[in-house]
């Protein structure tokens, strides 16, 4: 099990996929749970991390709102999250995401204006304000 939070979440998603690589012949057993991070890949990115790591249930990437660090570094610049992403709602609901490529415009990315608060605070438990 790989989790973090922010940049852990960024670090975990990378070491996931050089864990998948560097024991391939182990044929290892990841499961990646993280939350708020930034995009760490290009745009074969969500491709080739479902390569990496099969199945829909072994990557869960939650979003707090309207968290500003998912959208980081910008969409436009070709970054692209992994699949897949579980949108958490204003009033607390969960929204699953298309799990294709990591990217979902009726998801957190048909937010326009951000918030480092959202960041702060995922499914209660508050990682504080020096993360």
């Amino acid at each position: 099990l790989c989790t973090g939070h922010s940049l852990g979440a960024a670090l975990t998603t990378l070491a996931a996929a050089d864990i998948a690589v560097s024991l391939a012949s182990l044929s290892p057993q990841i499961r990646v749970i993280h939350f708020g991070g930034p995009r760490v890949g290009d745009t074969n990115w969500p491709a080739y991390f479902r390569r990496l790591l099969p199945g829909d249930t072994q990557v869960t990437r939650f979003i707090n709102n309207d968290d500003i660090v998912p959208h980081l570094p910008p969409y436009y610049f070709s970054f692209r999250h992994a699949p897949q992403e579980l949108w958490i709602q204003k009033d607390g609901s969960v929204v699953q995401c298309d799990a294709q490529d990591g990217e979902d415009p009726k998801c957190s990315d048909s937010v326009y204006f951000f918030s480092v608060s959202d960041h702060l605070t995922y499914l209660g438990v508050l990682f504080g304000p020096y993360c």
